[in-house]
């Protein structure tokens, strides 16, 4: 109370920096008197921080994310919550790249399952992060609102590029659309990135002996 939108908002970053997240949506859920902007900028903010995953591959408080969505979008602020379920997407998108690089390298990671199941844990949140996608579309459209910012967008572009799957790049833009997200130039860079990445060498001769015979006129 009597303080003013910039250093209300200093103090909840202050709150979700030292990791009192708990205590940080109290503070935010309670709020009446704060502009809007100011107030959805905390909200995201403080979902982005429960939703981040740990060196130790969990998620810091996936319970805390889905309570806040549940509450904001009940009378508090749609955007907000829409914002928060693109965090959730890629939340799913970031822990599927780290299994995609502890595959790649288990024992830096001090990892003891193998490369087959961390593979599989890879593709299962990939999939999961594709369902959570499909989701927040229909309900961003349910909610008349667009969502996240273009940062966010291109963080999950690259992500999602990881998968070495051009489809589901291709996903992650056609929700970009649907959701009213414009695109910038490292959008296309980053898409440009993912399909020369994408490009299969499986024909690719790597050898004299399986060079085709030579033909001669």
């Amino acid at each position: 109370p009597g303080m003013s939108d910039p250093v209300w908002e200093y103090a909840v970053n202050c709150f979700v920096k030292h990791g009192e997240l708990q205590l940080a949506w109290e503070i935010v859920r309670d709020a009446k008197a704060v502009e809007g902007g100011c107030w959805r900028r905390c909200a995201v903010t403080l979902g982005r921080a429960a939703l981040a995953v740990r060196d130790d591959g969990e998620v810091v408080d996936g319970e805390l994310a889905n309570s806040m969505v549940l509450d904001i979008s009940d009378g508090m602020s749609l955007k907000a919550a829409a914002d928060i379920l693109l965090e959730f997407v890629i939340s799913a998108a970031e822990l599927a790249a780290r299994a995609i690089q502890q595959s790649g390298n288990p024992e830096a990671s001090g990892a003891t399952v193998n490369r087959e199941t961390l593979g599989s844990e890879a593709s299962t949140f990939f999939d999961s992060a594709l369902e959570q996608l499909g989701q927040l579309v229909k309900q961003a459209n349910e909610w008349e609102v667009e969502v996240g910012q273009i940062e966010r967008w291109n963080l999950l572009v690259r992500l999602m590029a990881k998968q070495r799957n051009m489809n589901s790049v291709f996903a992650v833009l056609d929700a970009m659309t649907k959701t009213g997200a414009e695109k910038n130039d490292e959008t296309y860079e980053f898409i440009s990135r993912a399909a020369v990445a994408t490009v299969s060498l499986s024909a690719t001769v790597d050898s004299f002996a399986a060079m085709p015979p030579p033909h001669f006129p």
